[in-house]
């Protein structure tokens, strides 16, 4: 008890501040760290941000228009829902590969340079999908897969 009412006697001698001057110092201190401006000097950041802001954005595509184009080619409905399982399935796949890789000592100091091979694998198999041959595109389908997995994991 004697504890208790000393920890009270140093918090009482401390300066007390205001809430709304407490709030304005956060909110000052988090703006300055957020808005570096030495990031965007940085040739490897801006890279890094450009590559993630365009797959973003376009990553959801293929899962749209997949079975859609998978159907133009003359395959059924059942072989182009297949496509978008073997994604699904081979992304699984990726998410416990990569992250499995990524943990090996010898390879943490290149993750990034795994990060952007996976998007120059992923846009090579996006690109070879317009072979109408259903092998090919379960191929592309699962190295797309692969490469997909990155996104949650790195």
């Amino acid at each position: 008890m004697q504890q208790c009412h000393a920890l009270l006697q140093l918090t009482d001698a401390l300066p007390k501040k205001t809430v709304r001057e407490n709030l304005h110092y956060q909110l000052r201190h988090i703006g300055e760290n957020t808005w570096r401006s030495s990031l965007f000097k940085n040739g490897y950041f801006l890279a890094y941000v450009s590559s993630w802001t365009l797959w973003t954005g376009t990553i959801y595509i293929p899962f749209t228009f997949l079975p859609h184009r998978a159907k133009l080619m003359g395959f059924s409905s059942r072989d182009s829902s297949l496509l978008l399982s073997v994604i699904g399935i081979s992304s699984i796949v990726g998410k416990v590969l990569f992250g499995v890789i990524c943990d090996i000592p010898v390879v943490k100091p290149y993750r990034i340079l795994l990060y952007g091979m996976s998007f120059v694998i992923c846009g090579l198999a996006l690109s070879l999908s317009f072979v109408a041959s259903l092998v090919v595109q379960m191929i592309c389908a699962a190295v797309f897969g692969l490469s997909l997995g990155k996104y949650a994991t790195l």
